[in-house]
């Protein structure tokens, strides 16, 4: 069995690190465009008294592709915030246990995120749904984006899960601290 849970971990930690690197890498991408953008409409109201056309809308929609497309990488680095003052003077078996719960709900949530936000990004990409304003701005990459991101981050459970549980069966009863 354990044998087993091992494999898949290490098959999903593979397949989930290509995923969550190109998916960080877009991310990190995306944080230089911004920049980017921000300073040529700096520069551009300074020069010129105006706007760059559309780079409101456009950093905007980036900062979706910025964030989504980031949980994974936070996920797998453990960068999210955690109060582990009582779990970590638990034994190692029911901090696993814990942690393993832990996975098992946010794949449960993030399964019903991907699943209706890719609805929802579906549709925005078959009525090729467009903002109004200055310029007609097409929103459908940013809501493919979310589905996207937060599937590599339900990779990213599952191979935490499969760790834990791995971890679970071959603990003993010593305690972490």
């Amino acid at each position: 069995m354990v044998v087993k849970v091992a494999t898949v971990a290490n098959g999903l930690t593979r397949v989930n690190g290509v995923l969550s690197g190109g998916a960080i890498a877009l991310s990190s991408l995306m944080v230089l465009l911004v920049m980017l953008m921000v300073m040529a409409d700096i520069v551009w109201r300074s020069v010129f008294n105006n706007p760059v056309p559309g780079a409101f809308e456009t950093v905007e929609s980036m900062m979706v592709f910025i964030v989504f497309l980031a949980f994974a990488q936070v996920q797998a680095t453990r960068g999210n915030i955690r109060v582990s003052v009582v779990t970590d003077r638990l034994p190692v078996a029911v901090h696993e246990a814990l942690e393993a719960f832990a996975c098992l709900v946010g794949l449960v949530l993030f399964a019903l995120v991907v699943w209706k936000t890719g609805e929802l990004a579906l549709f925005s990409l078959r009525i090729r749904e467009t903002m109004t304003g200055p310029s007609p701005y097409p929103l459908y990459p940013s809501k493919i984006a979310v589905p996207l991101g937060c599937a590599v981050l339900w990779l990213q459970f599952a191979r935490d899960f499969l760790a834990s549980i791995k971890r679970l069966i071959t603990s003993g009863g010593e305690r972490l601290d």
